[in-house]
């Protein structure tokens, strides 16, 4: 056999095995393959300045707001209330007035002061649907608790029940309801003024002052 003849055989081989591989689509030796560096998404804690940041958890509700109370010596409109107090006979109510006021005093024996409370009202009530019709365009209720509107159960001689008068301010004064140790006074006015509260616990004296 000639050479030429064997370098053609050997020849048509490798090109027969260099076929086969390509085929395949496998590589002799792929070898290692080197990863990429992996990214990991964390989200950022949002930050105070971020509008979408969801509280850590549910806002306190805010308190309510109290009032706080007014001084009985204050002048003004807002109604006062004292709840502190010590039972008692009222004796007399008196009404005067001077150059800058009107006054309606509320006597009790003994000393120390029922608890009160005194304010302006749209309708003084008798009692249930029985509203009290007073002279004047303002209306206002002096209640007293623990309190009777004379000794023993028989109203004082000095303790106006129904009274007109013509003043600045103070028109007409009606003992409005007297049950279970309530008693309450309805105060006919010319007009809404402000008041004030004088307290003399010693004397056992509650004097209302209403300006003019």
């Amino acid at each position: 056999m000639s050479r030429t003849t064997i370098v053609g055989r050997v020849g048509c081989g490798l090109v027969l095995v260099l076929a086969l591989t390509a085929c395949t689509g496998e590589d002799a030796d792929p070898g290692p393959t080197s990863a990429g560096p992996t990214s990991t998404s964390t989200s950022a804690a949002p930050g105070p300045d971020d509008a979408s940041a969801e509280p850590d958890g549910p806002s306190p509700s805010a308190a309510p707001s109290t009032p706080a109370p007014v001084p009985p010596d204050t002048v003004g409109t807002a109604p006062r209330r004292q709840p502190e107090g010590t039972p008692g006979d009222l004796t007399a109510v008196d009404v005067a007035t001077d150059a800058t006021a009107d006054t309606v005093t509320f006597t009790f024996d003994g000393t120390g002061l029922p608890p009160y409370e005194i304010g302006y009202q749209d309708v003084v009530m008798r009692g249930e649907d029985d509203p009290l019709l007073l002279d004047g365009t303002a209306a206002m209720t002096v209640t007293f608790t623990d309190a009777s509107p004379g000794a023993r159960g028989v109203t004082g001689k000095d303790v106006i029940t129904n009274e007109t008068f013509d003043q600045p301010v103070v028109r007409q004064v009606v003992l409005a309801r007297n049950l279970g140790g309530t008693v309450v006074f309805g105060l006919g006015l010319a007009e809404q003024v402000p008041f004030s509260v004088e307290e003399d616990r010693e004397g056992g004296t509650l004097t209302l002052v209403l300006q003019h």
